[in-house]
């Protein structure tokens, strides 16, 4: 029998004979694997390159679970909209899906063309995994722990943005802004310098009675090689990412981690939208750097932009973020950071952004 994968380019041949869709372990088997991340506990079926929480700290606050596809005659299908969708043009896709994401009444349907799909149910407390036969385990990982994990914390209640964080000398900020903005490279050029990684690439918020605060992420950081020579100094051999990527991954928090972990809530002092340029054009105006207060509606929209997965929410997801992000601001203030691109550059610029953290109130 071949079954066609929902919204894949290719078809996979499996056994005909009744449809069955099993837990990997059995019926009631524990989870394998417990995981602290997103400020949450996790209790996963899918080992993740993460250092594994203490098994005696308490609850889960969600479960990943690992669903086996036996002989079927087709996958599970996503009960719901259409409501995004990633294409590529390289020869391997010729023009066909490699993501697709599918929202309904029974949750969000999350799929990957090298992973698998992921089931995110309406409460955000489980998540079922339907893991491709060939599926490349960091991608599945890297599913996990980005879209499907934004997904989870937004149906938690704890939205997260699209930034790194750091805390040096007792103080927390962020850098937020699009990809390739250099976010994760101020905080990997942080972590050089003594800070502690707060979070990469995914913020969660948590209000509190005194304002908004930001959860701890994943204890891993996403980098691209120039990154880990240039920013962090780093000269061990790290792993890829996925088979696919050339991206690196460092894994913080277990006992042989060269870089400190932040575990615990922290307040932000402020927030940075990073704008490199280049020194030596006659536009960039030489290596002087520049922080300039972001406020009011410029604020609150550079924050919506900047909303992890923003793509995926509705718009009354959307709406409801603005209370949460104004009293955020009313706290940590939105800052645009110019700075000179370069690695040569990074202590200074280090020294201006802590400098201006700790100058504010």
């Amino acid at each position: 029998m071949v079954v066609t994968l929902p919204g894949a380019a290719t078809s996979v041949a499996l056994p005909a004979a009744a449809a069955s869709f099993t837990r990997a372990g059995g019926q009631g088997t524990p989870a394998r694997w417990s995981y602290g991340m997103y400020g949450l506990r996790v209790a996963s079926e899918v080992a993740l390159p993460l250092p594994e929480a203490d098994s005696c700290s308490g609850a889960s606050d969600w479960t990943v679970r690992l669903v086996s596809i036996g002989p079927v005659s087709g996958w599970p299908q996503p009960a719901g909209s259409l409501i995004f969708e990633q294409r590529c043009d390289c020869p391997t896709h010729a023009g066909q899906p490699f993501v697709r994401v599918h929202r309904g009444p029974g949750g969000d349907w999350i799929w990957n063309d090298h992973a698998g799909l992921c089931h995110v149910l309406p409460d955000g407390r489980r998540v079922d995994v339907y893991r491709l036969p060939q599926a490349d385990e960091g991608a599945l990982a890297l599913q996990i722990l980005g879209p499907v994990s934004g997904r989870v914390l937004h149906r938690l209640g704890y939205p997260p943005l699209h930034g790194a964080a750091v805390v040096a000398e007792g103080v927390a900020f962020a850098f937020v802004g699009p990809a390739g903005h250099g976010k994760t490279t101020l905080a990997a050029a942080f972590l050089r310098r003594g800070a502690a990684l707060l979070s990469d690439d995914i913020l969660p918020l948590r209000a509190t009675p005194d304002g908004v605060d930001a959860a701890p992420g994943a204890p891993l950081m996403k980098l691209w090689p120039p990154t880990v020579r240039g920013a962090l100094e780093f000269s061990a051999e790290l792993p890829d990412l996925a088979a696919h990527l050339t991206k690196k991954r460092l894994t913080l928090g277990g006992p042989d981690s060269a870089y400190p972990l932040a575990t615990a809530p922290a307040p932000l002092r402020a927030l940075y939208v990073p704008q490199r340029f280049d020194p030596d054009s006659a536009a960039g105006g030489g290596a002087e750097i520049t922080i300039e207060p972001l406020s009011g509606r410029a604020a609150l929209t550079v924050l919506m932009a900047q909303t992890y997965r923003v793509e995926l929410l509705r718009p009354e997801e959307q709406a409801a973020l603005l209370p949460l992000y104004a009293r955020l601001l009313a706290r940590s203030p939105l800052r645009l950071l110019r700075y000179p691109n370069g690695f040569a550059h990074q202590d200074a610029v280090c020294a201006r952004v802590l400098a201006d953290a700790r100058g504010l109130r």
